[in-house]
């Protein structure tokens, strides 16, 4: 929120700055501020759901790894063949 306020005040500083000159409209400058937080917005959203990607790919990796990496101590191999003779 800080960021959208600290945007409209350097809005209004540049439309009061060019009043004179008529270098750009308050209403093309209001429409630019607009579009400017709207995209902001859809930047935080896209790098949130990028980091949660991210996350859950982690979380796979860390399974696989698990998985095919680590090794099966005796105690817990005997116990993995008494379940499968009782099935």
């Amino acid at each position: 929120m800080k960021n959208a306020h600290k945007l409209a005040s350097l809005g209004a500083g540049i439309a009061v700055a060019t009043e004179d000159t008529n270098f750009i409209s308050a209403g093309w400058l209001g429409l630019a501020l607009s579009y400017s937080i709207e995209v902001t917005g859809f930047l935080k959203h896209g790098v949130r759901m990028i980091a949660q990607v991210e996350a859950q790919m982690n979380s796979v990796e860390r399974v696989l790894s698990y998985v095919n990496d680590v090794e099966v101590s005796e105690r817990s191999e005997r116990a993995l063949r008494k379940t499968r003779m009782r099935a």
